[in-house]
C-alpha cells in the first residue's frame, strides 16, 4: 500500500485538527485541552507568520514533510514510511503523557506509578456500578 504526496494532506489536517501530536504543556487556555496543540502546528505551517494558515503553506507543510519520510525518493510513502512521519507528529503527545506518568521526574515509570493512576480505573469510569466497564459506561461522555 502506498499514500501518494497528494493524499497526505487530509492526514496532516486531520491530524492539525484533531490536535493528535501537537501541544503545550501547562494550562490549556480558552481554546480547550486540544486547541493548543492545534495552534502549534499552525504556527510551524505558516511559513509567513501572517498568523493563518493558506492553502499554499498546507501544500508546502505536506511537501517537506513528505520528502523527508520519503526514503526511497519516489514521492510516495509506504506504511513505513508515513510511520516515521506520524511517529514525529505525535512525538510531543508522547512525551508529555510519560511525564505525567513519571511523578518523580526521574525518566522512568515505576509500577508504582503506573498503579497511581491506573489502580483504580474501573471504579473511577464505571457509571453503572457493575464492576466492570463496558460501553454502557461510555454513552454520553466527552
Amino acid at each position: 500500500m502506498f499514500i501518494t504526496s497528494k493524499t497526505i494532506s487530509a492526514a496532516l489536517i486531520a491530524l492539525m485538527v484533531s490536535g493528535c501530536g501537537f501541544g503545550h504543556r501547562g494550562g490549556h487556555g480558552h481554546h480547550g485541552k486540544h486547541g493548543g496543540m492545534m495552534f502549534s502546528i499552525m504556527s510551524e505551517v505558516d511559513a509567513d507568520g501572517s498568523g493563518s494558515v493558506s492553502q499554499a503553506e498546507v501544500d508546502a507543510y505536506r511537501a517537506a514533510k513528505v520528502r523527508a519520510a520519503d526514503g526511497s525518493r519516489d514521492g510516495n510513502l509506504t506504511l513505513d514510511e508515513f510511520e516515521t512521519l506520524f511517529a514525529e507528529l505525535v512525538r510531543e503527545r508522547m512525551v508529555d503523557a510519560f511525564q505525567r506518568l513519571d511523578d518523580d521526574g526521574n525518566g522512568v515509570i515505576t509500577g508504582a506509578e503506573m498503579d497511581e493512576r491506573f489502580g483504580d480505573i474501573v471504579a473511577h469510569m464505571d457509571r453503572d456500578d457493575d464492576g466492570e466497564l463496558s460501553r454502557k459506561d461510555f454513552r454520553g461522555r466527552r
